[in-house]
Parts: C-alpha cells; structure tokens; sequence
C-alpha cells in the first residue's frame, strides 16, 4: 500500500480508542461531537489519498471504507445493545453519504457538502435526541444506498476514466513510436539514397516487368543520359546497343538484369559492352542480385551494379598484348606462338587436316643492324613484318622469334605444295628493295618448312624441326626453301651435343691454346706469334671453324675469348722471362669487339698478369669494321693509346675495302690463305698480292702473309716485299714451352731459316 493508505489505517484505532474510553457514560453530546470528529478526520485522510494517488485510491477506496467502518462500529456495539441504536445508525448512515460527496471532481463543493450533510444529522440529533426508529431507518437506509450506489458507480466511472486515460496514454506513446519510426525510416531512406548517390558504380533497380524503377547518379554518368530518362523506361528503350567482350551483341534475354530475374540467382562480373553517342564504346563489369519480399521465393524486382571500366580494360588489353605481342613489329611473341600453335594442331588432328610451320631468317640482317644503327635495323624489320603479313591468309599465325627470325603457322593446307608457294611468295616479297630513311636496302632470307604430321605432331617438334631446316639453308649458302629432313634432326642433335660439351669444356678449363710463329722476312727472326685454340674430344678433334660459330650461336664467345686471353697473356709473360720479347696475336670476333668495355678488360688484364700492351696483337677481320663505324674507330684508337697492335685478318675476302685502311688506325694486314696457295703458278694472284703489298706499304702498313706452306711461297713474299710470313713450311702451331724450344733452335742457326722444311 501506498504511505496515504498506511495513515489512514494507523490514524483509526486512536479514534476508536478515544471513543471507546469515554465510554457509555460520557456526554452524549460530546460523544457525537467526537464520532464527527474522527469521522471528518478518516475521511480528509482517505479524501488526500484519492487527490494524491487516484490508482491507488480506486483499488483500495472500497475495502478502505468498509474498515473504516468496522473500526468505528465496533466500539459502539454497546451502544447499541443498551442505548438507543439511532445515534449510530445515524452516523454510519452520515459516513457512507459523505462518500459520495467525496467522490466530487471539485474538492471545496465536496468539503461543503459533506459539512452540511454533517451539520443537518447531528443537529437534530443534539436536540431532539432519539428519534424514532421509523423515521430514522428509512432515512439512514436510502441516504447509505445512495451513498453505495454512488460509490459503485463513481469506482466504474474512475475505472473507465483510467482505462480511458491509459489507452490515451498508449495511444500516445504508439503516436510517439509511428512517428518517431517514420522519422527514421525518412533518415534511413535519406542516408540509402546517399550513400547510394554517392556510389562510383551506377544502381539501376528494375521491376519485375523490366521497367527501371530506381537509379542513382552514377549510374546516369556513366550511361551519359540523365536520370529522368532512365526512370520509368526499359533497357530496350535506352538504345545502348549491348555486346559480349569478344564484340558479339548480347541477346535481350542473357542479359544479367534478364538472366537473374528468370533463373533467381545472382550473376556476378559480366563485362558488358555499351555504345555512347555512336562514337565511344565503353566496357561496364556488371553484377545483378534478385529482390525478394518477406517470405516469398519469387523475386520482385533485379538491382543490377555496373562500373565503368573502360580505362582499366584498355590497360589490361594494353599488358596482355604486351605479354604475347612483340613490341617493335606488334606480331605473336613466343607464348602467343605456341599457345596458337597448340590449339591449332589440336584443330587439325580432330579434323585430319595438313599444317605448316614456316621458320623464317633474314639473312645478312646483322650486317644492316651493325653498319647503318639500329633504329634502321629496327625498321626494317617493321616493314619485312608488314610485308609477311601481306603474304599470308587472315587464318594463319605470325610470330616473330626473336631478333631476325619469324615463324609462320599455316593451318588447312592442302599438301606441301602449299607451303612451298607460300614460302616462295614471302621470299619474292622480301627481295623487293626496302626505302628506310634515306637508305634503300635489299635483304633475302632462309626458310625452313616442318609439314604435320609428317614431321612432328607436337608444337615443340614442328618448330625444332623447322629450325633444323632454316638452319640447313644457311649452311647451304643462305638465300633460299628447305623442307626438313630426318638428316636435319640428326644434324641438330649432334650440335646441340656439341655445344653442351663446349659448355662443359670451358667450364673445366679443357681447352688447349698453342702458338703458331711468324717469320720476320728482313731480319730471320721471329717476332710474334699468333694464338690458336684447339678443342680435343674423346671422339677426336673439332676444328675451331665449327666449334668458334657454336660459341658464338650458343652465348659463350665470351667467356671463351676470356680465357685465351688470359692464357695467351700468360704465355707472353713466359716468354718475356726467357728473355723473347715475342708479341702474342689473339683474335677478336664481331661480338666480343661490340662489347662496350673491352678496352678497359684488355687494359686490366695486361695490367693483372704483368704483360706490357705493346707485347699484345688483336686480330680482327672485316666483319668488325662494317658495324657502326663510329663506335669501331673509337675502340681501335683507344685499344692503341694503350699500345696495342691491330691487325686486319683474312684481308681480300669478304667485305674487302681499301678504304678500311685508310679510315682506321691497323698496323698489320694480314693476307688470307686464299691468294697464296697457288702462287706463283696463278697469276692473277701473283698481281692481287703485288697490289695488296704494295698499297700497304705506301700507307706504312706491314703485311703478313698466311698459309705459306712452300718454298716458293716464302721466296716470293720475300720477293714482293712482304713483311712476314706464316705457315707449316716455317712451323706448326706449338705449345707455349715447344714454342720456347724452337725459337732457341732456330736463334742458334744465326736466326734464319734454312733452305729445307722444318716441320714438327
């Protein structure tokens, strides 16, 4: 119970007590007096609890009263056994009116009321004392019904008005809860819309009917149209004109708006293809999600995502044609090559079909690239890509291999013969001059045909075997069409064999370097040496005209010129000990003269094995000078700053020019064994040496001749005014210590040869 509800109990029994103490014999007056008394006071306690707290006032007001009542009945039960029962009867009869009055909404009229109510049952009772019982019971009974009624009545108009008022209450608070989950529905709408506008990738939500409902800003920006034109319309309408990324058009009904409505599930990462204005294509990656409602399986509605990536695909498209294009001529690389040639032999083993794989390389290219600088080079080959491409069908492959070579792909031939007219087309084509700059330039080729299946039925085979074929026209001569043989194979066997073994030989250092001497024809004596190297196998011999090709095919002329080097300037060092100032020849091919900084190697290894430069020859031959002449001139000068001697070896063959002599720093001109070996006997020989000799000489260039392997030879440089010679009729090639041996020999005949031949 409330604390009102305690005060109005607590404060009945004191009342009652007063009452019971005065007891019968008190006053009657003073008694009624004090019945009014206690009444008023019961009822302002239990008239404060219903002002103050109505809820509890209406659960308990009825019980309340009824022990209010009890209480002050009780004490006047003698009152009512030995006295007159009026009195008593009139108060209770008073009391329960007085609830009526109480239960006023307005608290003084209830005060009054009640009062006068009071004031009119005692008063007459102080003064006419009892009363009879007929008039009293009628009265006190109607005024108590009255007040119960009253009271009953007023208890359900309460309840109601506190029912009313609660559901009033209620009502406003579900207002209050509506209103507030309409606000927030506003802001979770406003924030969606947003966040969605504020989106990179376009939203577009369409019905079920196809109808685009929905779209954010994104969306329109990429589709170049605004966003009332999108609205309300379907993708028909747009007239975007829709393709596959391989450029085909995409079918109305496949589309991933389409596609995910139908099949209700999603569709994720679909490169789509729209036209802007009729003069841009734009590529879109297109994701579609179903929408369902609460507790249904059919979707009502797509929302379909797309960015805009046009730049990155371009990109992309950019890399992967970069990962299997060549860059310079925008043909097949090596990936793409097999890749296609993979599907296609594929193709043409389902089908029964011919194909052909045409190896391709230009001859003498490197001549171009060496002598007139490689962004000629470089054109060149972008036109001879051009003119391929001219000469093949849309349905074949093109590669370039790398360098100067190219491979061609022919699928669905019909025989050989197909391959061989093709092949003949390409080389027609090719032969034809070339306007590249100011330069016009002819250039011929080498090809080598593998038939499937005939010759391999794998990509790898067809190719290898193609090579073989290509690389049997270049020994042949260069310049022509070879379909590959079962010889070929073998051929490539046995050099790929030959080239592992030279690897493996350089590595362990098998290599052997001997030293043939040369004969000075004005003093008798021998003042150089020239270097040569010789390669023993357990299958005997292999001449340094194959295996020195083979370095410089397989990347090893390097690493092989190193080592004769050092071994070369190792020797010198031995003979400057034995106190033979002897100067040691080496030669140098084309690609070890290319390489930027020989000089300083050279210079470093002279310095390192204690060698003076002046004791070092460097022979070159003529394919050296037809590089970029720039750059060979300035190699040469610094090669003799340091005091070194330059030779030019195997002179009058070749690309022989005399103005070589004249625009290059050489010392020494050495004359191939071509024009020696039948002199004198041969007289256009005879007269080609004369001249040779004799413009060396006026240009202050010393001559050597090569291959002199007679006495007649010797006497007749010796005649001509040849500086040296060299050869088997003076000595074969010895190692450094026969070497050593020799020289002391011939020292001790006075330093001239004798009239017979000394061989060893």
């Amino acid at each position: 119970m409330s604390i009102a509800i305690l005060l109005a109990l607590i404060g009945i029994p004191p009342v009652s007590a007063i009452d019971f103490l005065t007891g019968p014999a008190g006053p009657a007056s003073f008694r009624i007096l004090l019945l009014g008394l206690s009444e008023s006071l019961l009822l302002a306690v239990i008239g404060s609890l219903r002002y103050l707290h109505p809820r509890s006032y209406t659960r308990y007001a009825t019980g309340l009263f009824v022990a209010v009542l009890l209480t002050i009945l009780l004490p006047q039960i003698p009152d009512i056994i030995v006295t007159d029962p009026s009195r008593f009867l009139l108060f209770a009869a008073t009391f329960l009116g007085c609830v009526f009055f109480l239960n006023l909404n307005s608290l003084r009229t209830a005060v009054m009321l009640y009062a006068t109510v009071l004031l009119v049952s005692i008063v007459p009772f102080l003064i006419y004392r009892p009363l009879p019982l007929t008039t009293v019971i009628p009265t006190l009974v109607g005024i108590a019904l009255i007040g119960v009624v009253r009271q009953r009545h007023q208890d359900k108009n309460i309840e109601t008005s506190l029912e009313l008022r609660r559901r009033k209450i209620d009502l406003h608070r579900h207002t209050l809860l509506y209103e507030q989950a309409v606000a927030a529905t506003e802001e979770s709408e406003a924030r969606y819309e947003t966040v969605i506008d504020s989106m990179a990738e376009g939203v577009i939500v369409l019905s079920s009917d196809g109808v685009m409902i929905a779209c954010n800003r994104s969306a329109a920006e990429i589709l170049g149209m605004h966003p009332e034109n999108i609205v309300g319309s379907q993708i028909a309408d747009l007239n975007l004109r829709l393709c596959r990324e391989n450029g085909e058009p995409f079918p109305a009904d496949e589309l991933p708006s389409t596609f995910v409505q139908k099949q209700v599930q999603p569709v994720n990462d679909v490169v789509v293809g729209i036209d802007v204005d009729n003069s841009q294509k734009k590529w879109l990656r297109v994701n579609a999600r179903p929408l369902f409602r609460r507790g249904s399986s059919v979707p009502y509605a797509a929302t379909v995502t797309f960015a805009d990536i046009t730049e990155y695909k371009a990109q992309a498209d950019t890399i992967r044609h970069q990962a299997f294009h060549d860059t310079l001529t925008g043909l097949a690389n090596r990936a793409l090559l097999k890749e296609t040639l993979d599907l296609e032999l594929a193709h043409a083993s389902r089908e029964k079909s011919i194909l052909a794989v045409l190896f391709l390389d230009l001859d003498g290219f490197k001549n171009v690239n060496d002598s007139l600088g490689h962004s000629i080079g470089d054109a060149l080959l972008v036109e001879v890509a051009r003119r391929l491409r001219h000469c093949l069908r849309r349905s074949d492959t093109l590669a370039r291999a790398g360098g100067d070579e190219f491979i061609a792909v022919l699928p669905k031939i019909n025989s050989p013969f197909d391959a061989r007219s093709v092949a003949d087309k390409v080389l027609a084509e090719l032969e034809k001059p070339y306007a590249v700059g100011s330069d016009i330039l002819s250039i011929s080729a080498s090809i080598g045909i593998a038939i499937f299946p005939d010759n391999g039925t794998d990509g790898d085979s067809l190719l290898r075997n193609a090579d073989a074929a290509m690389y049997a026209v270049k020994k042949a001569g260069r310049r022509g069409i070879r379909f590959f043989g079962p010889e070929m194979n073998e051929n490539a066997r046995v050099r790929l064999g030959l080239l592992n073994n030279l690897r493996q030989a350089i590595q362990s250092d098998d290599l052997r370097l001997v030293f043939q001497p040369r004969l000075d024809l004005h003093t008798g004596r021998i003042d150089s040496a020239e270097a040569l190297l010789r390669w023993n196998t357990k299958d005997g011999p292999v001449s340094p005209e194959v295996f020195i090709p083979l370095a410089e095919e397989g990347g090893l002329i390097h690493a092989l010129g190193d080592g004769v080097l050092h071994k070369a300037l190792s020797a010198q060092r031995q003979w400057s000990a034995d106190s033979h100032d002897i100067t040691v020849a080496v030669n140098l091919s084309p690609r070890q003269f290319a390489v930027p900084d020989l000089v300083e190697r050279i210079e470093a290894a002279t310095h390192r094995l204690g060698v003076s430069p002046e004791r070092l020859e460097i022979e070159i031959t003529e394919g050296v000078m037809i590089q970029n002449v720039e750059s060979v001139r300035r190699t040469m000068y610094a090669l003799k700053e340091l005091g070194l001697t330059i030779a030019l070896d195997d002179f009058g063959t070749g690309y022989s020019s005399l103005a070589y002599l004249k625009h290059f720093p050489i010392d020494i001109l050495k004359i191939d064994r071509a024009f020696v070996c039948e002199i004198p006997e041969n007289t256009q020989d005879v007269a080609i040496l004369s001249a040779i000799i004799g413009v060396a000489r006026a240009l202050g260039i010393r001559t050597i001749a090569e291959g002199v392997e007679t006495q007649e030879q010797a006497d007749f440089m010796k005649q001509v005014g040849c500086d040296a010679i060299q050869g088997y009729w003076f000595a074969r090639p010895l190692d450094s210590q026969s070497l050593l041996d020799f020289i002391h020999r011939h020292d001790v005949r006075a330093g001239r040869p004798t009239s017979s031949h000394i061989a060893f």
